[in-house]
């Protein structure tokens, strides 16, 4: 026989005795043992089966590119249930004894990663559902821009160095470079400076998410000195005038009292030397 509408059945003008009452239990629930009840003479005797559905478990598991995974909140929702809980060191979570049925499982993201959609599992009776969520980090870029004092800046050598990072690259033809989808941290740029400038110092940067950070270096050319020494027949070498032309370079100058001129600083290459001869030579 089977139950009504209203989950009863009444059995009547039953022979007073004991009777054992069976449920053809359906597989979501858990297994109900016979119960047995004493009919009586001109009475109704009750018997009350209350099925019990069987449970599920559900597994959250967090990862994440920069290996943060502690404490991180979840919140899950189902029918008639709502729970917010903690990732454990590991980053995991696990629940118990759910009722089998669809979850919502929503993370609050922390805002250095990218958005997370939340994920809907299924938990199934005598099963352990697993949802798994990996956080990706937001990313940065980073820009180098090279100058120098003689305006060669494609083709230049930098290292950038950071947290389980390092790429050698070189710049383009106007001397920038842009290294894109860098996670969040500190970088070291160190230039590969040729022999013909000074020394560069490394310089670190810190890339943010969603930003462009940029660092800049320019190249000072090594210097160096001319000397021009005067001398002539009659020993007049004082305030005589030379004039100095070389590459974007040009400059008039008088010998000291011993005849001589000394400019400094001068960037390498090629100068033409003048004198400006008085008509008595």
């Amino acid at each position: 026989m089977k139950t009504d509408i209203k989950g009863e059945i009444v059995l009547e003008n039953l022979v007073p005795g004991t009777y054992t009452v069976t449920e053809s239990v359906d597989e979501r629930y858990e297994p109900q043992q016979p119960k047995t009840v004493k009919m009586e003479a001109d009475k109704t005797a009750m018997v009350t089966f209350k099925n019990i559905l069987k449970k599920g478990g559900l597994k959250i598991i967090k990862i994440s590119e920069d290996n943060v995974v502690a404490d991180i909140e979840f919140t899950v929702t189902g029918k008639n249930f709502k729970q917010t809980v903690k990732t454990n060191s590991k980053g995991e979570f696990v629940f118990e004894n759910l009722v089998p049925g669809t979850y919502t499982v929503t993370e609050s993201v922390d805002k250095r990663y990218e958005p997370q959609q939340p994920k809907t599992v299924k938990v199934e009776a005598d099963k352990t559902a697993t949802v798994t969520f990996k956080n990706v980090l937001k990313k940065g870029d980073l820009k180098i821009i090279k100058t120098s004092e003689d305006n060669i800046v494609a083709d230049i050598e930098f290292t950038v160095i950071g947290k389980n990072f390092k790429q050698t690259v070189k710049t383009d033809s106007k001397g920038e470079i842009v290294l894109a989808n860098l996670i969040p941290g500190t970088y070291t740029v160190t230039e590969s400076v040729d022999e013909r400038y000074e020394d560069q110092q490394p310089k670190t940067v810190k890339v943010e998410a969603d930003k462009t950070a940029t660092v800049t270096f320019k190249n000072v050319l090594k210097k160096g000195d001319l000397k021009i020494i005067k001398n002539s027949e009659d020993n007049i070498v004082a305030d005589i005038e030379f004039t100095v032309t070389g590459k974007n370079f040009k400059q008039t100058v008088k010998t000291d009292s011993k005849g001589e001129i000394v400019l400094e600083n001068l960037v390498p290459g090629t100068y033409t030397v003048t004198e400006s001869v008085d008509k008595r030579y």
